[in-house]
């Protein structure tokens, strides 16, 4: 570690502390990475503010979009083991039986037009209510596009569940399954759970505030169904500095990926 980081991480503290405490936030849990390893990890908050749990770096939280980017990898894995190519088109791989969509046509997007959000799908599938605890089981039959295909970048759930549906079929097992033997064990994150159930007693407490200004309350637990492949990772802020040193280039761990695939994909 060099003098310029070991000096920024006192700083780093100090901010983070005071503006957890100013803006009133829950909780929050940072890692700094630098070479091929954690430098400094901490949580601050309360994993549970009603009780006062602490939040600490082995505190099990939703990441949200950040499962996409385990999406992504999986699909240049199997892109790296023959099984696809980033354009084939998703009915290439998944059958219309298998993904009902009343227009068959929205099947014809490419793989790379889902990874990169230019497949013009609509944000997120019918049936998602981010606000409620409602998420589809399965992929409806009437999701749809907004734009035609590379013509516009548009943020796309509904391409990130597609994404999961050609995993399991171009793999041969579940979206979640491959994550967690392809990506989670190759890089030790043990801790980490691709479709956290609602009630796992490890995962802190959410917390969204309905009313700017107004105090936080505990947001409701969810699972997440079809839209998994886009949004229902659980991991420590431990586990995801392996992830960072991976990303990094860093990491000495069986790679779950090359570095050739990554560099190839932006092609």
């Amino acid at each position: 570690m060099t003098n310029a980081v070991a000096q920024a991480l006192p700083l780093l503290d100090a901010w983070t502390a005071h503006s957890v405490m100013q803006q009133h936030v829950p909780s929050v849990a940072l890692t700094v990475v630098h070479g091929d390893r954690p430098v400094w990890t901490k949580a601050f908050g309360y994993a549970e503010a009603s009780m006062k749990t602490a939040a600490t770096p082995q505190t099990l939280y939703r990441i949200g979009s950040i499962t996409k980017t385990f999406t992504a990898l999986a699909i240049l894995q199997l892109r790296e083991d023959g099984k696809l190519r980033l354009d084939d088109r998703v009915r290439d791989h998944v059958t219309r039986t298998a993904i009902q969509a009343r227009n068959i046509g929205l099947l014809d997007v490419t793989i790379r037009e889902l990874l990169t959000h230019s497949s013009g799908l609509q944000r997120d599938l019918p049936g998602t209510w981010w606000t409620q605890p409602s998420f589809p089981a399965e992929v409806p039959d009437h999701f749809s596009a907004t734009y035609p295909s590379s013509t516009e970048w548009k943020y796309s759930n509904v391409g990130y569940v597609l994404l999961g549906e050609v995993i399991a079929a171009a793999g041969g097992e579940p979206w979640a399954r491959h994550v967690e033997r392809r990506i989670l064990g190759p890089l030790g994150m043990a801790n980490t759970e691709a479709m956290p159930p609602r009630d796992d007693a490890r995962l802190a407490t959410g917390y969204s505030r309905p009313t700017p200004g107004e105090p936080y309350v505990p947001a409701p637990r969810v699972d997440h169904g079809a839209v998994s492949p886009a949004v229902s990772v659980a991991s420590t802020i431990e586990d995801l500095s392996r992830y960072l040193a991976f990303h990094m280039g860093n990491i000495r761990a069986p790679r779950p990926a090359s570095r050739r695939s990554w560099s190839s994909s932006r092609r």
